[in-house]
């Protein structure tokens, strides 16, 4: 399997697919981070807004998602090696924020299966965006398009 490149693969994108995907991945994000908070925060009476997480991570994934993407491809081009350090930090976290919904996804996957538009989906995907393409034998992007 080769890596996925945006200006090679971007043609045998399903884009409907990835978007659905990548829209369920963080509302099972959602629902971890909102059970997390709950447990962390179940004794305080000001405790933040957890029922809204499923509905907020969505959002702002998709919002901070490009937002990302571009801030980090402007300052590797400023300044290349210097920050890609910092750059592969800042995705491994966001990976894992998204990630860690993953096995909610796992679970749908493996009991409904026509609502995750995938052949195969492992228990945890350490990446920030997943492509789904119409061809095999692409692999899934690795962290950054």
């Amino acid at each position: 399997m080769e890596a996925f490149s945006f200006s090679k693969d971007s043609g045998n994108v399903r884009w409907g697919n990835t978007l659905w995907l990548n829209l369920l991945r963080a509302i099972a994000a959602g629902i971890v981070w909102a059970i997390f908070a709950l447990i962390v925060n179940s004794d305080s009476p000001d405790a933040p807004s957890w029922w809204s997480l499923p509905f907020l991570a969505p959002i702002m994934y998709f919002i901070l998602l490009p937002i990302y993407y571009i801030t980090a491809k402007i300052l590797t081009a400023i300044l290349g090696d210097i920050i890609e350090g910092a750059i592969n930090l800042m995705t491994f976290l966001c990976s894992f924020a998204i990630a860690i919904g993953d096995p909610l996804v796992f679970i749908l996957h493996k009991f409904k299966p026509e609502f995750v538009p995938v052949d195969e989906y492992k228990f945890m995907n350490f990446r920030f965006v997943i492509m789904v393409l119409n061809e095999e034998g692409v692999e899934m992007n690795e962290g950054s398009l």
